[in-house]
């Protein structure tokens, strides 16, 4: 898994806004991605491209739609407690979205491979390290 990144941005994307915005060999994954309210790690600019990082995947795009976040507590790839059921339980957050009523960071969360339904704030989350039940 490489390294959290720095800054984080969202970059709702539509493909009305034009196939220019988004690399061309990065353009078929980015739209097959799904809703357009994920967070992004922000990577370097190079040749006019900004790098994306989802966490499993990263994209090139134009800064155009960008929109600058505060940093998420938590980021894809964390180990983290929660209660389900009411019993704890730990789980590894597989991708960060964006709550726009809230203006807050929402968090998907799997567990033994398969994503959970329901999403998480981040006040439903701890840290913990992997040994930790």
């Amino acid at each position: 898994m490489p390294p959290r990144p720095s800054r984080f941005a969202l970059y709702n994307w539509f493909p009305e806004d034009g196939a220019d915005l988004v690399h061309p060999d990065d353009l078929a994954a980015f739209a097959a991605m799904g809703p357009p309210a994920t967070v992004f790690g922000v990577g370097a600019d190079a040749a006019g491209w900004v790098l994306l990082d989802a966490g499993q995947a990263s994209f090139r795009v134009r800064a155009d739609l960008l929109r600058p976040l505060p940093a998420p507590r938590y980021w894809v790839g964390d180990t983290v407690r929660f209660i389900k059921s009411g019993v704890p339980q730990r789980g590894i957050v597989a991708r960060v979205g964006w709550h726009f009523k809230e203006a807050a960071p929402m968090y998907y969360v799997s567990q033994d491979g398969k994503r959970l339904k329901k999403t998480y704030h981040e006040q439903d989350l701890s840290p913990t390290s992997a040994e930790s039940p």
